[in-house]
């Protein structure tokens, strides 16, 4: 999984909720609607603009890239942060996995 944060007083959750949406759908149009909607998931922190991103299968993966590609050219380098969540340190986001 990924943690994507963006800082509190830069992005607004709904930019980024727009940016997410559309990386749906370009992960649709590279595989299906059906597909996507088995194998993408993400869980939204509104209180600390933390994104958690599955990226746990190829198709995930592709998602992730794309919308972190969005974010990079939407917000700039600089407006974010990405880390790798692994099965040691999953829970440390908030002390629950919301994806498990």
């Amino acid at each position: 999984m990924l943690r994507v944060k963006f800082p509190s007083d830069d992005k607004s959750l709904q930019q980024v909720q727009e940016t997410y949406v559309l990386s749906i759908l370009v992960a649709e149009c590279l595989y299906s609607q059906a597909q996507v909607r088995m194998e993408v998931a993400h869980y939204a922190d509104e209180a600390t603009n933390v994104w958690i991103i599955k990226d746990d299968t190829k198709l995930a993966r592709d998602h992730a890239k794309v919308f972190i590609g969005l974010c990079l050219k939407e917000f700039g380098p600089d407006a974010f942060m990405v880390e790798i969540v692994n099965k040691k340190n999953e829970t440390e986001c908030d002390g629950t996995n919301p994806l498990s």
